[in-house]
């Protein structure tokens, strides 16, 4: 949707879509960056929105989570497996191609353009976002589901018991890159220098870091 900004421009934000099989009860985040890092923070506040973790997590092959599409094998992000591992969710990423594989989050999104955010514009990010909790809980989750036939809200309280408990502590937020070592044993984050095992002089690490540690792997 577009956001008008002080200067009189306008830009327009994304909007991620979560929607659960059973109830399709869902959750909508509206973000202006679509890196691996706001997508693992809205997947987040959906999970900690339904109060509950699902068994099985099917992704459209969007680039900040799969890095590279297959029918079979696909190459996933490390930060996402991170993620699922932590929330003990299995990953199933959707074939490429094949669009009946995501039709339920297909329809969601469509569901949010022309119900929710058709004809509106918004001064800022929070306010869109205010804006769409109020109609998931006041719209979305009060219809009768096409396809189900049952209001979502009821069928999500059939369903909300059968979600995995939340684990105590948020996904650890972090950045990451690839790195050189340097001839004397260093690698380069943030202007700052830290010290690899020298076996790894003139190779490649990947670094991880957040605002209190670097850690280094092979």
């Amino acid at each position: 949707a577009p956001i008008e900004q002080g200067d009189g421009k306008t830009r327009r934000s994304w909007v991620l879509r979560v929607v659960l099989s059973y109830s399709r009860k869902g959750y909508s985040e509206a973000v202006m960056r679509q890196d691996t890092e706001t997508f693992l923070r809205c997947l987040e506040n959906a999970l900690r929105y339904f109060d509950g973790v699902p068994l099985l997590l099917n992704i459209d092959n969007l680039k900040a989570a799969v890095l590279k599409a297959d029918w079979f094998d696909p190459q996933i992000n490390p930060k996402l497996a991170e993620f699922c591992r932590h929330y003990h969710i299995h990953l199933m990423p959707c074939r490429p191609r094949m669009p009946q594989h995501k039709g339920k989050v297909e329809r969601g999104v469509s569901y949010v353009r022309g119900n929710a955010l058709k004809g509106r514009r918004f001064k800022s990010l929070a306010e869109e976002n205010a804006f769409l909790s109020q109609w998931e809980e006041n719209v979305a989750d009060k219809r009768i589901h096409g396809t189900t036939c049952q209001q979502v809200a009821a069928r999500f309280e059939e369903e909300r018991p059968h979600l995995q408990p939340l684990p105590p502590s948020l996904f650890p937020c972090y950045q990451e890159a690839r790195r050189n070592v340097s001839r004397d044993s260093f690698v380069e984050v943030q202007r700052a220098f830290y010290e690899a095992p020298p076996e790894y002089i003139g190779r490649q690490v990947w670094v991880r870091w957040d605002s209190r540690c670097v850690r280094i792997f092979n």
